[in-house]
């Protein structure tokens, strides 16, 4: 019973973040738009559109995005009744709690889709990483960066390609460029500038 009531907690507590999703929803006349293009593409003279590609393109958009509000709100709707449901059985409520967790991570994602509104923003992007002054402590902080940066693209199952690698001599690296591909790239990534700082003993002072 405890499984249960935690997880009927969390969706609880992610009930402001789906009125803000259907919020959007409501307001963006998305799917009005869908409607017009799914009509507008079974046109049987579609195919002789000169922008049918643009057509396909923003139709291909706003429907990827329709499936996403469509299963947050939908699923979100549905999981108390089966948790209810299923209270007292705990193989089903694990199966249950793991619905959860995706369910609050596709709203997570969504939301941030929201602020990502800008032309740009879908595109891919280069991504490049200086060591700057610092001497091997600042070369190694470079290659944790490029790692961690590495690490968040595949999590986000962005492609990554490391266009340009130049190692230090001791430790880390002098200079990394990399190559991101996928949706949103950009406006998720485009935060990523100036100076990033560590702050720590080195392991690289021979006088502590």
């Amino acid at each position: 019973m405890l499984i249960a009531e935690e997880l009927l907690e969390k969706l609880k507590n992610a009930e402001p973040d789906v009125s803000i999703i259907q919020t959007y929803w409501n307001n963006s006349n998305l799917e009005n738009k869908f409607q017009e293009l799914e009509l507008k593409s079974k046109d049987e003279n579609f195919w002789k559109n000169p922008n049918q590609a643009e057509i396909l393109k923003e139709l291909s958009n706003i429907k990827h995005q329709r499936e996403k509000y469509l299963y947050i709100v939908n699923t979100y709707k549905d999981l108390p009744e089966l948790i209810e449901l299923f209270s007292q059985d705990q193989e089903e409520l694990e199966k249950i709690k793991q619905d959860t967790h995706k369910l609050i991570k596709e709203m997570l994602s969504f939301k941030a889709s929201l602020l990502l509104n800008e032309p740009e923003d879908k595109s891919n992007c280069f991504l490049n990483i200086n060591s700057g002054a610092g001497g091997t402590e600042s070369q190694d902080w470079a290659h944790m960066l490029l790692r961690m940066y590495v690490r968040f693209c595949e999590r986000e199952d962005f492609t990554v390609t490391i266009m340009d690698y130049q190692q230090a001599e001791e430790a880390g690296i002098k200079s990394a460029t990399l190559f991101i591909k996928g949706k949103n790239a950009y406006g998720i990534l485009k935060g990523e500038r100036g100076i990033h700082r560590l702050v720590r003993i080195s392991p690289f002072d021979s006088n502590k």
